[in-house]
């Protein structure tokens, strides 16, 4: 093992002082005195230049000897070859390095390309409005139609930048949430004007129910309300008729708002992909609605970043119920006075 690891042979060393072998190399074994203090090993890593000029790492263990009456005599040496897994080691290295740096050119990339990309449809935004508030002159319906389209996809896609933006920062750790007391009852109110509109072209019934007293919930009210956006946009845009209902109550150390539609549902095989990156309702009903797929996966990562979630059940032909689980502000207390051993206050 010696002559394979180092290249020399075993007539060439033996009686040699180990430092005549490798004079180039710092190798400090322990002294006499150092191994007569010492009820353990000595254990290091060293590089050795072997007999043809290249380097060996070898890891290196020392334990003294001893004779009949305890005293030192001598060491003996154990040397591993750890060449092999060091290599493999700045090899994991180098990958990560490298994937970190790719996630940083990503995220760049795509902080840059929203920029350039909103901007323009900004514009296009923003023109599409001064013609159908009618600055230039009255249009006829046609006309209102097509404008209409532009400013729909226009609007989709500044949504879908912004999704692809959340779902980039997400993946590489960079997306903060705030932790502060969230009024949920006028976020819910906000959700509810925001999509009546939609619902009121599709002859959809909306309603929210909500208790007189909810309890304070800890999170970020913008990302609490884009949640809430999410699935309640989505329960109207996959309902043709009946109903959209919005409610929430406490259980437990948990406050849950609730979005039902009487929808088209979900099959059994697209319900446990239904919170899956990109990945859409494989219906033929589905798919006539668009969407990337990102809404529902960006919502649970974002609830669960809140120490919260978002779960789903559904029946096909009849309609889904998506739910969002935060954690009641005292509950979380509660954990903190816990793990900090400070008693709860009575």
């Amino acid at each position: 093992g010696a002559e394979r690891i180092t290249g020399f042979a075993a007539a060439e060393v033996i009686g040699q002082n180990l430092k005549d072998v490798f004079p180039a190399d710092n190798v400090q074994l322990p002294t006499l005195a150092e191994l007569e203090d010492r009820s353990v090993n000595w254990r290091f890593d060293a590089r050795l230049h072997r007999r043809d000029g290249a380097f060996v790492d070898v890891a290196m263990s020392v334990s003294k000897l001893v004779d009949a009456d305890g005293s030192v005599m001598g060491v003996s040496v154990i040397a591993r070859d750890i060449s092999a897994r060091l290599a493999a080691e700045r090899d994991v290295r180098a990958a990560l390095e490298a994937a970190e740096a790719g996630e940083r050119t990503k995220a760049l990339f795509l902080a840059m390309m929203s920029h350039e990309l909103r901007t323009p449809l900004q514009s296009v935004l923003g023109y599409a409005d001064l013609l159908l508030a009618g600055h230039d002159g009255d249009l006829n319906t046609q006309q209102q139609e097509d404008i209409g389209y532009i400013h729909q996809g226009a609007t989709r896609m500044v949504s879908l930048i912004g999704q692809m933006l959340d779902l980039s920062r997400m993946e590489s750790g960079r997306l903060d949430v705030k932790s502060e007391i969230v009024d949920l009852e006028a976020v819910l109110d906000s959700v509810v004007q925001a999509i009546r509109p939609q619902a009121v072209v599709k002859d959809l019934t909306l309603e929210l129910e909500i208790p007189g007293h909810l309890p304070e919930v800890l999170g970020d009210t913008e990302r609490v309300s884009q949640i809430l956006l999410s699935l309640a946009g989505n329960a109207v845009k996959f309902t043709d008729s009946g109903d959209v209902c919005l409610t929430a109550h406490a259980r437990g150390d948990w406050l849950e708002v609730s979005v039902r539609d009487t929808g088209i549902g979900i099959e059994a095989e697209d319900l446990v992909h239904v919170f899956d990156s990109f990945r859409q309702r494989n219906t033929r009903l589905s798919r006539r609605h668009g969407g990337a797929g990102l809404g529902l996966a960006i919502a649970q990562r974002l609830a669960r970043q809140m120490d919260g979630d978002v779960t789903v059940s559904s029946v096909p032909g009849k309609g889904s119920t998506f739910t969002l689980r935060l954690p009641t502000a005292v509950s979380l207390r509660r954990k903190w006075l816990v793990a900090n051993g400070e008693p709860e206050a009575e």
